[in-house]
C-alpha cells in the first residue's frame, strides 16, 4: 500500500466474507475477504500547510488466511495479507 502515496493511512478494515476452510481437531482455518479503506496523501506536512499537498480516499479488497486454536477460537493471521490495489493503476 505504501507505493500508492507519500503517506497512506488506513481508515477502516471491514470483513466482507469469512469462510471456514478446514476444521481439525486442534484448529479451525479461515479464508477472510476484507475491504481496506485508506486515505492517500501526497506531499509532506509542510506541503499541505502551503496548500501544495493532495489527498484522496479509496478502498481495496484484500484476503488473508487465518487460523484459530479450538481451545480459545482467537484467530490469528497465517502468512501474508494480499491487497489487490490494481484498480489504482487502471
Amino acid at each position: 500500500m505504501d507505493e500508492l502515496s507519500t503517506h497512506t493511512i488506513v481508515d477502516e478494515v471491514v470483513a466482507d466474507d469469512i469462510r471456514v476452510v478446514e476444521i481439525g481437531p486442534k484448529q479451525i482455518k479461515l479464508d477472510v475477504r476484507r475491504t481496506v479503506y485508506v486515505e492517500l496523501n501526497y506531499g509532506s506536512g509542510s506541503d499541505f500547510r502551503r496548500g501544495d499537498g493532495a489527498s484522496m480516499r479509496d478502498k481495496y479488497p484484500f484476503s488473508v488466511a487465518m487460523a484459530a486454536a479450538m481451545t480459545d477460537l482467537k484467530p490469528g493471521i497465517v502468512g501474508r495479507a494480499a491487497v489487490d490495489n490494481s484498480s489504482f493503476f487502471e
